[in-house]
């Protein structure tokens, strides 16, 4: 889960956050093929997504501020 990469307060650099949002979201799409034989659309969206931004911001810091249920 991401909520086992980040947490509340912590700040990253973008690659490191990137990075971290991969294995995050990586592992989570293979849950989700282990249980319906298929990755998960939503978490391949959301890393594409994190990745073409960090594009734009590569040398910002990322600061989680928490989680939305």
């Amino acid at each position: 889960m991401v909520e086992e990469v980040f947490a509340p307060g912590d700040s990253y650099p973008v690659a490191e956050f990137a990075d971290r949002s991969r294995a995050a979201l990586t592992r989570a799409s293979e849950r989700v093929r282990r249980i319906h034989g298929f990755g998960c659309a939503r978490a391949a969206a959301q890393l594409a997504d994190i990745e073409a931004r960090a594009k734009s911001f590569a040398d910002g810091r990322v600061v989680i501020e928490g989680f939305e249920p």
